[in-house]
């Protein structure tokens, strides 16, 4: 009696890829859990689900159907690139917020120097005034301009009339540069002129700064055209 030939069910040897044996790739999984975490490692995350779900993809293409899980690498992808856009946008805003308030506090800071060289500028002016009250003129260069302020002449017949000091030190801007001081002719408008040089300690270029000169004082305080 003859038997029928036993058929087997199972794959075979050389078989790869059937359904009831794929199996899920671990890089898809991992790219998709980098590309989640990505948004609190500063990105990092990002690139690292970038690298591993290009792999996973490849890997899963080549396996001939023995692995699956496209949809979670693609889905890793998609976080990643995400991740690492919302950082980069994120660091965009805070350079253009830094910036901005760098700018606003060198204004700030600016605007704080100016009003204290012009405070200086006015003490300074007040002790010529007094300099000139008893003098009967400000403090020419061969008296030693802004010096004569502090120390008394030599000559007892001059020295007679100084009442000073009229000022405590020489005068530094807040740049640290001396005030720059001028004795004008007496057909002037003003007897002398008294300015800063700024922050770039040249005279005669726009950062110099000045007391208006509208304000009634004797002194003329802006600079002399170079």
């Amino acid at each position: 009696m003859n038997t029928a030939p036993v058929v087997p069910t199972g794959p075979s040897p050389g078989a790869t890829g059937a359904p009831g044996t794929a199996k899920t790739s671990g890089v898809a999984i991992a790219s998709l859990v980098a590309g989640v975490l990505g948004f609190c490692t500063v990105g990092l995350g990002g690139i690292a689900g970038l690298i591993l779900g290009i792999s996973a993809l490849k890997k899963i293409r080549r396996s001939g159907g023995a692995l699956r899980g496209r949809a979670l690498a693609i889905a890793g992808l998609i976080a990643s690139v995400c991740t690492l856009l919302l950082w980069v946008l994120a660091a965009g805003i805070g350079v253009v917020y830094y910036l901005a308030e760098e700018g606003s506090h060198k204004e700030m800071s600016q605007h704080y120097e100016v009003n204290r060289i012009r405070t200086l500028l006015s003490e300074v002016e007040a002790a010529l005034n007094r300099y000139q009250d008893d003098f009967g003129h400000p403090p020419t260069i061969d008296e030693g301009g802004l010096r004569a302020l502090l120390r008394k002449p030599q000559d007892p017949q001059v020295g007679s009339k100084w009442q000073g000091p009229y000022l405590r030190e020489m005068p530094l801007d807040p740049w640290g540069h001396r005030l720059d001081y001028k004795p004008l002719p007496s057909s002037s408008a003003a007897p002398y002129r008294l300015w800063s040089s700024g922050p770039d300690g040249i005279s005669g270029t726009p950062d110099d700064v000045s007391l208006d000169s509208s304000e009634g004082r004797r002194g003329e305080t802006t600079p002399e055209p170079r």
